[in-house]
């Protein structure tokens, strides 16, 4: 973790010096390393499982309420910025298959009731729906996920959704899926809070999402 102040801000990045990943976020938001991150994101694993898997990637999740607490950072719906960034090897087997839609699906919170597991935002898209994409860059034609350049064959998604599970109380979701030139590793961002949340932070979080910066290693 490398501290800097930044235009009268403090700020600290995080970083994966293997992957070649970072991010930064203020100096008073908590940051969660591995193991706490992946038992909030599965209560079931056991304590041998959870360091088995904690070996295989790099997590890291970031919570900016005044009580800071690990359950945030998969809650979409709290009224703090909350969130978490990810590298992880893909295996083998899932190379070949992998698709823009499942690169959408990657850190969208809500599932399809149906058939289970995350949904593709894009397939639900509807202006008077629950589900409502706000912005989507794939990259393809300028290379570039807003301020996150796609260098060295690098792929992926930057997705904004307005989730109305509760008309009341809708959430927003940014998510910013990357995969490498050899589709051997993910790097995935993931930011979300309530609506009235996302309108009084927007500056802030764009400043947070636009700061992670993928650096290949050779």
């Amino acid at each position: 973790v490398l501290a800097l102040t930044a235009c009268g801000s403090d700020y600290h990045y995080v970083s994966n010096r293997g992957g070649g990943a970072y991010f930064k976020v203020p100096s008073s938001w908590e940051v969660f390393e591995e193991e706490p991150v992946l038992r909030a994101r599965d209560a079931s694993l056991s304590a041998d499982e959870t360091e088995e898997l904690a070996d295989t990637l790099w997590i890291r999740g970031f919570d900016s309420a005044r009580e800071p607490a690990v359950e945030h950072v998969f809650d979409p719906g709290t009224g703090a910025p909350s969130g978490y960034a990810e590298v992880r090897e893909i295996r083998p087997r899932d190379r070949d298959s992998l698709s823009y839609a499942d690169l959408r699906r990657v850190g969208f919170p809500f599932q399809d009731p149906g058939a289970g597991g995350p949904i593709d935002p894009l397939m639900y898209d509807d202006e008077e729906g629950p589900i409502r994409v706000l912005e989507y860059d794939d990259g393809l034609q300028d290379g570039a996920l807003g301020d996150l350049e796609l260098r060295d064959g690098l792929r992926g998604i930057r997705l904004r959704t307005r989730v109305a599970v509760d008309p009341r109380s809708p959430v927003i979701v940014e998510q910013i899926n990357v995969v490498d030139a050899g589709t051997e590793t993910r790097f995935s961002f993931v930011v979300a809070c309530s609506r009235d949340c996302w309108e009084a932070n927007e500056d802030l979080i764009g400043t947070v999402a636009d700061s992670w910066t993928l650096e290949q290693r050779t």
